[in-house]
């Protein structure tokens, strides 16, 4: 069994997806953020604060190279295709792109009051837009698997994950 990787912009769906596809595959999900904080024992807008993103980014790497070769779910954080470094291994693995309108994921951010989101929380739709394009070439070359999550729940995407990557697992539900 190999593991399935979910990259894509904040707000695509990533844990959510990762929770629904960790129960259709029994496959266990690990949130690439919740590993961090659990390394760095603050939260990420705090640590962005204090040490910067790419102190954030040096760790976020350790991490995603170490449960790249696992077989689970890997959730990751929105920026993790802006390291080179990440981009190879991600490219390694059965790496899975959300993708979802800008307006689709500035509303799904917006809406979000769980998630403080550092590259976010101040800035402007404008801005976020400009950081969305600055990425969306690299979410694409990173990845194996392109789905689109406008207008779709968790467990469709999930459905249509397993369908397109049955090929490359063994014992995947039909």
């Amino acid at each position: 069994m190999k593991n399935i990787i979910l990259i894509g912009f904040m707000g695509a769906g990533k844990t959510t997806v990762g929770q629904e596809l960790s129960q259709l595959t029994g496959l266990a999900l690990i949130n690439l953020d919740d590993e961090i904080i659990k390394k760095i024992k603050m939260p990420i807008h705090q640590f962005f604060k204090e040490y910067g993103e790419e102190a954030f980014r040096v760790i976020e790497e350790e991490l995603l190279e170490k449960f790249s070769h696992q077989p689970i779910i890997l959730a990751t954080g929105g920026g993790v295709v802006v390291r080179l470094n990440n981009r190879m291994i991600l490219q390694k693995g059965q790496t899975v792109l959300l993708d979802a309108s800008i307006k689709t994921l500035i509303q799904r951010i917006r809406e979000d009051k769980t998630t403080i989101r550092p590259l976010a929380v101040n800035s402007s739709d404008e801005e976020i837009t400009q950081l969305f394009e600055t990425r969306k070439m690299f979410y694409q070359q990173s990845a194996r698997l392109i789905v689109k999550t406008d207008d779709k729940n968790a467990q469709e995407v999930a459905s249509e994950i397993i369908k397109n990557l049955k090929d490359n697992f063994e014992n995947l539900p039909q």
